[in-house]
């Protein structure tokens, strides 16, 4: 069972709220910036396939971001886009990239500033779709963009990144990124920073046309998100701001309701099978109720297999292609 290869991985070397998380071609984690409770880190810590504790990296990056999005590019490297200089309503909000390794900015900004935003590349096509995210003021994005690396940057014809059609909804810390099929899939967030949706849609890059897919069990806020190598979405935790109603609380008269906003994070998991076009509530929780939180594959391995995969750079497309899933 999948379940059974849910398990905790060693803590970071320091308290990383609405940081971004991807994985390099060497199968090595990298955790950017997030919130220390008081202000945002410029710092990165990574994880080899081997390393038993997460290290400080000589790289960091230019601005302190949180709910930032991360991903990584066979030939660029590390990027790391957007994000903002606090959790809250009216923070200062980033559009620039960032190449962390190379301590440098991307010379495309994206079109719009965002931060609780995903970002999720295709591996085999080197396209990168950006959605959603909160804008500052009162911006609430469901606008999305693209940008082919293949081209961007690369001086003469080069093209920056181009605005894509709309979500449905508007949504801040969704989750979701490019599937089996070579779609992008969106789940989850907020439309306002307070409510949880439990709605999916899905991108299909060719026809650049929105689909509406089953919704999940339950809506999740500030959730986490990725594919798995079995070619399904595995989404977890999540938070939403619920009106909550109570009685009898010390200092009120007997039978007075006191009715207060609260806000409720999960520690529940859910799994999308494509192929099935179905969710369905896992029986393992995680071992912590989260929100803001980021989630990415890795693959539990014994070290015969671990060599084996040393030299593929993309684990879960390589699964993916070996079952004939892909489908672009």
């Amino acid at each position: 069972m999948v379940e059974s290869l849910i398990n905790n991985v060693p803590s970071l070397t320091v308290a990383r709220d609405a940081t971004a998380c991807c994985r390099d071609s060497n199968h090595t984690l990298w955790i950017s910036g997030g919130w220390n409770g008081s202000s945002c880190h410029q710092s990165i810590e990574c994880l080899t396939s081997v390393a038993t504790d997460w290290v400080q990296s000589e790289q960091t990056l230019f601005e302190p971001r949180c709910f930032h999005a991360a991903l990584f590019d066979q030939e660029l490297g590390h990027l790391v886009l957007g994000g903002s200089d606090h959790l809250f309503q009216g923070a200062k909000v980033s559009n620039t990239v960032e190449l962390p390794a190379q301590h440098q900015l991307f010379p495309c900004q994206m079109i719009h500033s965002r931060t609780g935003h995903i970002a999720s590349i295709n591996p085999l096509t080197r396209i990168v779709v950006v959605c959603g995210g909160y804008g500052g003021g009162n911006i609430y994005h469901h606008s999305v963009e693209m940008i082919d690396l293949n081209s961007a940057g690369s001086g003469s014809g080069d093209r920056g990144f181009v605005t894509l059609p709309n979500m449905r909804f508007q949504r801040t810390g969704s989750c979701g990124g490019f599937g089996p099929d070579g779609s992008m899939y969106v789940c989850g967030g907020s439309t306002d920073g307070s409510d949880a949706l439990s709605s999916v849609e899905r991108l299909d890059i060719r026809t650049r046309t929105w689909e509406e897919l089953p919704s999940m069990a339950e809506g999740r806020g500030y959730t986490g998100g990725c594919w798995g190598a079995d070619g399904c979405l595995y989404v977890c935790g999540g938070s939403e701001l619920r009106d909550v109603v109570q009685q009898g609380l010390p200092g009120m008269p007997s039978g007075v309701e006191h009715r207060f906003w609260q806000q409720v994070t999960s520690d529940t998991i859910e799994r999308y099978d494509p192929r099935m076009n179905k969710w369905e509530t896992l029986s393992q929780k995680l071992s912590l109720e989260r929100a803001d939180h980021c989630v990415v594959a890795r693959l539990m391995m014994t070290e015969k297999a671990r060599a084996s995969l040393e030299r593929i750079e993309n684990p879960v497309v390589d699964v993916w292609q070996s079952r004939g899933m892909r489908t672009l």
